[in-house]
């Protein structure tokens, strides 16, 4: 678990302990909590698959130009 997200728990504890929250709201906010930190890693993740297959496609298209030069040259 990240140190953002234990301070953020124990906070929610201490409110539960004084009766400021109840049960339910504490399990809302921690997966509310998650949600967000997910949604964040999400968007790194989608740009990284981005990028990872735009490189994919470039190695197609070469490998595809080499194959159409190679049955050119022996014709």
């Amino acid at each position: 678990m990240s140190s953002a997200r234990d301070k953020y728990i124990d906070n929610l504890n201490s409110h539960l302990a004084g009766g400021l929250l109840s049960t339910t709201d504490v399990a809302r906010a921690i997966a509310e909590f998650d949600a967000f930190e997910a949604s964040k890693r999400t968007q790194v993740y989608a740009v990284i698959s981005t990028v990872v297959a735009a490189i994919s496609a470039i190695a197609s298209a070469f490998s595809a130009y080499f194959a159409y030069l190679g049955t050119v040259a022996h014709h």
